[in-house]
């Protein structure tokens, strides 16, 4: 039981991020009275925590009911990160900005 706590801990650690958050909520938050960015916060964690708890409960029907089995799923999750992690080390993305910019 212990065990599946930590692994489930350590997961959605890793799902929210919350070091690669922090830059982000900071940079939104600028100049924007405490108030109003508390209520930003506490909205962006009821959100993300509906999202994940509607996953975690109907995750694997909305796979079923879409014709993916759950290692299909991974897969596709796998080629996208190797994609974007691809056009990071060629600077692809950066370059893309650059041009819409």
């Amino acid at each position: 039981m212990t065990e599946l706590f930590i692994s489930s801990l350590i997961t959605f650690f890793v799902v929210i991020d919350p070091p690669g958050c922090a830059p982000i909520y900071a940079g939104l938050t600028a100049g924007v009275p405490a108030v109003h960015a508390r209520a930003m916060a506490l909205r962006a964690v009821l959100i993300a925590g509906a999202i994940l708890v509607v996953f975690a409960l109907f995750g694997q029907t909305i796979l079923s009911a879409i014709g993916a089995s759950l290692d299909s799923f991974r897969v596709a999750g796998g080629i996208l990160l190797f994609v974007i992690a691809t056009e990071m080390v060629l600077e692809k993305r950066t370059q893309r900005r650059e041009d819409r910019a």
